[in-house]
């Protein structure tokens, strides 16, 4: 009878110091898994959690490469799958974050980092001893008042998700697509996106709706291929896209694009436009682009301004059927 006392005690005892450890073992996980994952330091500053309820929150995450914050995350919570972690895995039900920076970059030969990790550069390594945790995963990610910074050279922007939702994103199953329904602004346009993507694939991809509302041109001028300079206007798409990266990389748009109050320079000449309307598809790889549809719109203006002259005035245009391409390194 006191040998059962005595084994009942120390089971209490062992099963309220795993209860009490486990947060401080959730936390040490992340904070392993993630640093390895970027080659750089990742540093929670909290983690609250419920073992009957399976909830958790995670305060003050952030992540640094070289010194620079590509992460940060003030509170995050969700609710874990408490079976999951038999297997070294964080299955989140849920995950819901408000307010935080994630930091994107385009870095030479067009290769992105996506807060610290290069996917092209990913490869796939045998020897996995330095990995706590064998997988992470999502249900139903909830994302809301979030910033995304892009940096490619001297090309420095901020997009502000007001809304997005992401579902079935999971580690372990890189190639089942997730879903995503996203809305944002960014310098005075609103954009809103509903798609498919497969984000940790070899191949990641993109399929779905893609809405653009009063973009300003002159907010988005780095972006634009020299030499032509965007002086005025604003732009509003929607349009169907099927984006493929890494090998066989490709994108394919086809919709519409309007313009509206346009102007742009090349070189000297100077285009205008009160409304331009472009309807139809454009597929774009490394090595080629073509161009098709119809183009249609009314007062045009082709001008050379330094010399006050005007080459072409149309107060009406339309061109159909549309068929046009390049080759070589685009």
């Amino acid at each position: 009878m006191k040998r059962r006392v005595i084994l009942a005690l120390i089971s209490v005892f062992v099963l309220t110091a795993a209860l009490f450890l486990l947060p401080y073992g959730i936390r040490y996980a992340l904070e392993r898994s993630l640093s390895a994952r970027v080659q750089g330091k990742a540093l929670i500053d909290d983690v609250d959690f419920n073992p009957f309820t399976g909830r958790v929150a995670v305060q003050g995450l952030e992540v640094r490469v070289s010194g620079s914050q590509v992460l940060s995350v003030p509170e995050a919570r969700g609710r874990i799958r408490l079976w999951a972690l038999l297997f070294r895995r964080i299955h989140l039900k849920s995950l819901s974050i408000s307010k935080g920076a994630l930091v994107i970059v385009r870095g030479p030969g067009g290769a992105y980092s996506v807060g610290g990790v290069w996917p092209a550069r990913v490869k796939k390594d045998k020897d996995t001893s330095w990995k706590i945790l064998s997988g992470l995963g999502v249900d139903v990610f909830d994302l809301t008042d979030f910033d995304l910074k892009y940096s490619s050279g001297n090309i420095k922007k901020t997009f502000t998700v007001d809304s997005a939702r992401l579902t079935d994103l999971l580690t372990w199953k890189p190639e089942d697509p997730s879903t995503v329904e996203l809305k944002g602004s960014a310098r005075g346009a609103v954009f809103s996106l509903h798609a498919e993507f497969t984000p940790l694939a070899v191949t990641p991809a993109l399929t779905g709706g893609l809405q653009l509302k009063s973009l300003d041109v002159t907010s988005f001028a780095e972006f634009v291929p020299k030499p032509w300079t965007p002086l005025a206007g604003t732009i509003d798409m929607e349009a169907e896209i099927d984006a493929r990266y890494g090998p066989g990389k490709r994108l394919k748009v086809r919709g519409s694009v309007k313009g509206n109050a346009l102007r742009a320079l090349r070189k000297e000449t100077e285009f205008s436009a009160e409304k331009i309307t472009w309807r139809g598809g454009l597929t774009y790889a490394p090595e080629a682009i073509r161009v098709s549809g119809e183009v249609s719109g009314r007062g045009a203006w082709v001008t050379l301004p330094q010399r006050g002259l005007a080459l072409v005035r149309a107060k009406r245009f339309e061109v159909k059927g549309l068929d046009a391409g390049a080759t070589g390194a685009v």
